[in-house]
């Protein structure tokens, strides 16, 4: 019948060997294809998000310099706790004397 028919046609293109090569130029049609679309539009945050990756180096670069300057005063640091105090405790002394 027409169902027994359909299935030997469709088990026949099964069987036949699909050939693999590329089209002649298909390459360039789907780069003259992509010059047609439209140009992107210039979006604000994407600028800003590339803008910040590429400014990551230079900030990490920064960081290693300020903390090797500042390793070499580790003989300090307790001078440092006290300036750190002495200018808390002033702010807090400077409020009391307003009022």
């Amino acid at each position: 019948m027409d169902l027994d028919r359909l299935s030997e046609k469709l088990l026949l293109t099964a069987k036949t060997p699909v050939d693999e090569s590329v089209p002649y130029a298909f390459e360039k049609r789907i780069m003259a294809h992509l010059r047609d679309l439209p140009a992107p539009v210039f979006d604000p945050l994407l600028f800003w998000a590339r803008s910040l990756w590429k400014a990551a180096p230079l900030c990490l670069g920064v960081c290693v310099v300020v903390f090797l300057l500042t390793a070499g005063e580790s003989a300090n640091s307790a001078s440092l706790d006290v300036v750190l105090q002495n200018t808390v405790m002033y702010s807090t002394d400077a409020f009391d004397q307003v009022w």
